[in-house]
């Protein structure tokens, strides 16, 4: 990990930079196709794609970050299961 790319510290950051894009431009997102798509099972369906892509590119990122940093990151990357209540959560009417 003597690349300046593959330091902890730029993983934590790419991992806080995605968190706070999902937080804010998924969010956003799915407001606008909620109101500008009026039916609800089409906007269920584009969403849950996104988040299943969301899911498995995040996934690819978990184990590179397991790999590299020998468990230092595992307290702080979302599990799947963790990932996809937060993705599933931003995705709600109630967000």
């Amino acid at each position: 990990a003597s690349q300046p790319w593959a330091q902890q510290s730029v993983a934590e950051q790419l991992d806080a930079d995605f968190n706070g894009a999902c937080a804010r431009d998924l969010r956003r997102t799915a407001a606008h196709m909620r109101l500008y798509l009026e039916d609800k099972r089409t906007v269920g369906v584009l969403l849950q794609h996104v988040q299943e892509r969301l899911t498995e590119g995040y996934g690819a990122f978990r184990e590179i970050a397991y790999g590299l940093y020998a468990g230092a990151m595992r307290g702080r990357v979302l599990s799947e299961d963790g990932l996809v209540e937060v993705l599933s959560e931003i995705c709600s009417e109630k967000s």
